[in-house]
């Protein structure tokens, strides 16, 4: 079970969520160009003329996403079309009237409309430099969004939003930077006001994230303000510069914010001092430099220090290595519980490269107290087998490795070179193996382990050791059948909207929501009732219930001879924790959706619930 606490789902008011597929490019949720212009001029409400300003903007849009309207991000939005001449000309027009409509909904709808035509739209320029101090709710932010979204061609409104970055609340003074900075306006005239921002408890992220979009201009105010008084500024400008450099927007005079950022990283305020290790990782410059104050950081009192200046040393990958023996002695010598730290160091030491030397002193270690980064490093070990093995024998539990690293395990069980052999010899003995490897492995040497293992579980895990058996050969107690007209009858008590009380607390009742693997064990054949060619397994719903389309290949094992396959997948799970909680396991979870594909059939669609039996399928012919 990989169980994180998030939230099922988020409510979102998308207004073009549901694109629906247009007869032609001219057509939006059924309406035709004219509908629209129509609604735009004469629509009943302020809402409906809105909702036709930006359904005509949509249809004339520059590009595949769009920003400032209802929603900031549709998802699922196409390629924009190639509109004939006459109907942009047509489209503009309307907006034209909208942009001058005293209804401030109407009005902001139209200068949202505009922004996503971008400079095919640089005719309302003109009706959008008033607007810039309009009175109506969200009206001048979405006239500046739209004159940014014109570029250069915009210039005429510099002037007026220079007077916006001197007069106007902070908020407003950020988006006319913005604009300013798409219109290609001189940066001298809007970055002094967006380092002053940096200050700005409630606009320093906004200012910081406008000056990492604008690049290396902003470098020299940046270099300036980490030397400014002000904690905020110091901080926010290390932040802005680590965006840069992770933005790839930072293309010169790297040694010398490198030099900034080490006299930063000696500042009284521990939040500073943060932001400018962050930042030397994401600068990933002048290693001889960086690398020596970063080690210095790895024993830092404050945990969140440490941990970062491990992650910015392993951003250095192969140009950390005088970094290593450090490293490594970390792991040598835990003295602390922050797993988190350790987990960092060992990413660090794996992104610099684990060469035989390297290899061999881990392999040395003992990893009880951190067990979390022996699961990290052991595929990385096994290109060293022999030194894998060793480490292994120290560290037994190191095999209880991530989903990730299933398929790499997989590969070494079934590696028969001789250098494998005493390593595959181990894996197969080992009790702490994941159930998912031992059941796509689907060897029967994994039957008496697996049976002990039950012995101590409880019921939820025993459905899912049971399932691991079947894949290694053991009988089953039930079988569904599954087939075009027959869907199969079993759905566990847990099936959403249902739930399994037996998982649920009477009192203090804590919830996570999360996931549960399942293993679904069978045969799938023919209408001749024999086994099917080549079958593939595609998953087309999400495991956390979001509703998102997706038909993506997961991996089958199966055998072409029986007919037998075994399909490792998750589903959501919703958790319960508390008193009187009679049973563990999930109380609520969903299903893994699967289309079912093979040569000579037509494709099936298959709903496989945690806890299933042993499946049946028959896949109908193809005509």
């Amino acid at each position: 079970m990989n169980s994180v606490i998030a939230p099922l789902c988020c409510a979102l008011f998308l207004l073009f969520s549901c694109c629906a597929a247009a007869d032609d490019v001219t057509t939006f949720k059924g309406k035709s160009v004219d509908d629209w212009i129509y609604l735009l001029r004469k629509g009943k409400d302020s809402r409906t003329q809105a909702e036709a300003a930006e359904a005509l903007g949509y249809i004339a849009r520059s590009s595949k996403m769009t920003e400032g309207g209802f929603s900031d991000l549709p998802y699922d939005v196409p390629e924009p079309p190639q509109l004939k001449k006459e109907v942009y000309a047509k489209i503009i027009a309307a907006l034209e009237e909208g942009l001058q409509n005293p209804d401030a909904t109407v009005c902001r709808a139209s200068a949202v409309a505009v922004s996503w035509i971008g400079p095919r739209a640089r005719q309302t320029i003109p009706l959008l430099i008033p607007l810039l101090t309009s009175e109506g709710r969200d009206v001048p932010e979405k006239a500046m969004l739209a004159l940014g979204q014109m570029g250069p061609a915009a210039n005429q409104a510099i002037p007026h939003l220079k007077k916006i970055l001197i007069d106007s609340d902070t908020n407003t003074q950020v988006d006319a930077a913005s604009a300013l900075r798409r219109i290609k306006a001189n940066p001298e005239i809007y970055v002094p006001t967006l380092i002053a921002l940096l200050a700005d408890q409630d606009m320093n992220h906004s200012a910081s994230i406008e000056l990492s979009h604008l690049g290396d201009p902003a470098v020299p105010a940046l270099l300036r303000a980490m030397k400014d008084n002000n904690d905020n500024r110091r901080m926010y400008a290390a932040y802005t510069m680590a965006n840069l450099a992770g933005w790839k927007k930072l293309t010169r005079n790297q040694e010398e914010v490198v030099t900034a950022l080490i006299v930063l990283t000696k500042d009284k305020n521990p939040d500073v001092v943060y932001k400018a290790i962050q930042a030397l990782g994401s600068v990933e410059a002048v290693p001889e430099k960086s690398i020596p104050v970063l080690i210095s950081f790895l024993d830092h009192k404050k945990p969140e220090i440490a941990r970062e200046a491990a992650q910015s040393i392993g951003n250095f990958e192969a140009a950390g290595q005088p970094a290593l023996n450090r490293l490594i002695d970390e792991l040598r010598h835990p003295d602390s519980d922050d797993s988190w730290y350790y987990s960092n160091v060992t990413g660090a030491i794996l992104r610099i490269g684990l060469d035989r030397e390297t290899a061999e002193k881990i392999s040395q270690l003992d990893f009880r107290k951190i067990p979390e980064s022996s699961t990290l490093l052991l595929i990385p070990l096994c290109e060293y087998p022999d030194l894998a093995l060793n480490f292994l024998k120290q560290n037994p539990a190191a095999v209880a490795i991530w989903p990730q690293d299933y398929e790499a395990l997989r590969d070494i069980l079934r590696n028969e070179s001789p250098a494998y052999h005493g390593l595959r010899s181990w894996l197969y003995e080992s009790d702490q193996l994941p159930l998912a490897i031992m059941a796509q492995t689907a060897d029967s040497r994994f039957l008496p382990i697996i049976r002990s293992r039950m012995k101590n579980a409880d019921a939820h895990t025993k459905t899912l050791m049971a399932a691991c058996a079947r894949a290694c050969g053991a009988p089953s107690d039930r079988v569904v059948k599954i087939s075009a007209t027959r869907p199969g009858d079993f759905k566990p008590a847990s099936a959403w909207p249902g739930s399994d009380p037996r998982r649920q607390s009477k009192e203090m009742r804590g919830h996570g929501d999360g996931s549960t693997e399942v293993i679904v064990t069978g045969l799938i054949l023919g209408e001749d009732g024999q086994p099917v060619t080549q079958p593939h397994f595609y998953r087309i719903n999400d495991s956390w219930l979001l509703g998102q389309k997706k038909k993506e290949e997961v991996p089958l094992t199966y055998d072409e001879k029986t007919g037998r396959f075994v399909f490792v997948t998750d589903v959501f799970a919703a958790y319960d924790a508390g008193k009187n909680q009679p049973e563990p396991g999930p109380y609520q979870t969903g299903s893994s959706m699967v289309q079912i594909e093979a040569r000579g059939c037509k494709p099936l669609k298959v709903q496989f619930y945690d806890e299933m039996p042993e499946v049946e399928i028959t896949l109908p012919d193809a005509d």
